[in-house]
């Protein structure tokens, strides 16, 4: 059978200009035509429960939890979380599996594919290749997924995400990590390729995409700041004049890295150092006394959610004296909302915040209230999951008490009293709780506790843990590491992979001679003869915060490969035929 192969030859005038417009044009018209067949056949894509061990949770959309069962089909939208004893393998309908390992939560974010009557429900495992195009953004919110993707359709696309970065995955063996360290502030993303390859994004990060091959991993460390409410304010105190240094009444929620702006301030400037009340900027600074500044978290910065059972102080300072009103103007209102109890010297009992004006700093008490400028103010904000345990029998005068619940209490843990929940029936004596009542002992068999002094509370009063937030420390840029993945970790995976998976047993086969034929690392050693830990060059690249990124590409790039691609094949055509040629 003999091939026939038509090729139009445009009469256009031999001008670049001409040639620039209309390969453009063409481009485009190309792409929105593309573009609009894929959207017209794309459905969501179907990810099926494989195989599950132990206890796990499937959440829809609605934040429901059901069980996890084997069979369960479920689409984009729902997530998935593994407790410390239990694992979870999801086949996806292009072929490729995930298998969530202990103490994880993803996000299906989204699975969407063209339709296709190679996708057959129960059969997605035995695929050797994708069926259709599609794209899948699965987001590791803690944890880890070690996955398998078969041969990608190169319009596909299959991303990882972590708070910390973006994974590409092109046909591969790899494993993704996500977890936070709270004494370090960081967030940690750790992919590890054992077959294929892996393109990694490091969010904040200006060394654009990177690659993770076969045998390696990458460990990227990204800063985390306390809570997601916004930009910091701080009004300076007394005037600077052409100095990198200001000196504030409170540094809570900064970190290093942070860009400043204010009026006469230049455009990238920058915190690079926050001590004993001082920060230091890149550059000196001119201010007057009084002058707000705005301090933007820096790029790449994750935020660090609640725990369970968390409570948090924040404080914040009075900056004019109040006399017998209701209204406060405050250094800072991060943090405050509408409902939120606050803590003053001087101020009365169980004031509450009736209102909060970010932009004056003003802030609407539940009552009027004397203070002097300089006061500081305590405010509580609790996490959504915060369990109060109640006491479920009246004490008087005793440091023992009996609780329906003591869930996420602790010997050395502060507390108060809450007694919102107490009835007029139910308060039989004054309640008497001293400040500063510390917990010595949990009893969880007898649902007791004993306090450091005698107290008398009555039925349902309900004891609050007090959590003091640590002072920020000083956080670094995104880093990332490379280094050799060694015989245990590629080992670790392979058995991953073997034991209740159902991959082929060819693929398990191939991934268990890879690990059987991966070098152990030999520790290099320093001057002094000390072992030092292996890492292949680089082995660190420290990032800084332009707010770069590369990879991401756009419709330019495109037009430009394919006009680029179009002069090439005219200029050949033009060198084979050189009567064509204008002269």
């Amino acid at each position: 059978m003999h091939k026939v192969v038509l090729i139009y030859k445009l009469n256009l005038p031999n001008n670049t200009f001409f040639m620039k417009i209309y390969t453009r044009y063409f481009a485009l018209s190309l792409l929105i035509f593309s573009s609009a067949l894929c959207h017209a056949a794309l459905q969501n894509g179907k990810l099926e429960v494989a195989i599950t061990k132990g206890q796990s949770s499937l959440i829809n959309p609605q934040s429901i939890k059901e069980p996890v069962v084997k069979g369960k089909l479920f689409e984009q939208g729902y997530k998935v979380e593994t407790n410390k004893d239990s694992t979870v393998e999801l086949c996806l309908s292009n072929g490729s599996t995930i298998l969530v390992n202990p103490d994880t939560l993803l996000e299906v974010r989204i699975f969407r594919q063209v339709a296709s009557n190679l996708i057959v429900e129960g059969a997605y495992q035995k695929l050797d290749k994708e069926p259709s195009p599609s794209v899948v953004e699965i987001y590791v919110i803690k944890g880890k997924i070690i996955g398998e993707a078969r041969k990608l359709n190169p319009q596909s696309s299959f991303t990882i995400k972590s708070p910390a970065g973006v994974a590409r995955i092109r046909g591969t063996v790899y494993s993704v990590e996500y977890s936070r360290n709270k004494s370090t502030r960081t967030g940690n993303m750790e992919v590890a390729c054992v077959k294929g390859s892996v393109e990694v994004t490091v969010n904040g990060s200006d060394s654009g995409s990177q690659s993770v091959e076969p045998g390696k991993k990458m460990n990227a460390q990204t800063p985390l700041v306390d809570d997601a409410s916004g930009p910091v304010k701080i009004v300076i105190p007394a005037a600077v004049s052409n100095s990198p240094q200001v000196s504030v009444t409170s540094t809570e929620g900064l970190v290093v890295g942070s860009e400043v702006k204010a009026a006469g301030i230049p455009s990238g400037v920058k915190v690079v150092s926050i001590e004993d009340g001082k920060i230091t900027f890149s550059e000196p600074i001119t201010v007057a006394a009084g002058t707000e500044i705005v301090i933007d978290p820096p790029a790449g910065a994750t935020y660090l959610p609640f725990d369970d059972n968390e409570k948090r102080i924040k404080k914040s300072l009075i900056i004019e004296p109040v006399l017998s009103k209701n209204v406060i103007k405050m250094e800072s209102t991060k943090g405050l909302e509408p409902g939120m109890k606050i803590k003053a010297e001087g101020f009365p009992e169980d004031v509450v915040i009736v209102s909060v004006d970010t932009a004056t700093g003003l802030v609407t008490l539940s009552v009027p209230v004397t203070v002097n400028a300089g006061t500081e103010v305590s405010s509580i904000i609790e996490s959504p999951n915060f369990k109060k345990t109640v006491v479920s029998e009246p004490i008087l005068g005793k440091n023992v008490i009996k609780m329906e619940d003591v869930t996420g209490l602790k010997a050395g843990m502060k507390i108060t009293a809450d007694e919102s929940g107490v009835t007029p029936a139910m308060r039989i004596n004054p309640t008497v709780f001293p400040d500063d009542v510390t917990i010595l002992a949990v009893d969880a068999v007898n649902n007791t506790v004993t306090l450091s002094v005698p107290v008398t509370v009555n039925l349902q009063t309900r004891l609050v843990p007090q959590f003091e937030t640590p002072l920020p420390l000083p956080l670094s840029p995104p880093t990332i590491t490379f280094s050799k993945l060694g015989p245990d970790e590629v080992k670790t995976i392979a058995d991953d992979l073997s034991k209740g998976t159902s991959l082929p047993t060819t693929l398990k086969d191939e991934v268990k001679t890879i690990a059987d034929k991966t070098p152990p690392l030999v520790p290099a050693t320093s001057k002094d003869g000390t072992p030092t830990e292996q890492t292949d060059s680089p082995t660190e690249t420290t990032n800084t915060n332009n707010g770069g990124s590369a990879g991401t590409g756009g419709i330019s790039d495109v037009m430009d490969a394919i006009e680029n691609t179009i002069q090439e094949t005219i200029e050949r055509e033009n060198q084979n035929n050189p009567s064509t040629t204008g002269g």
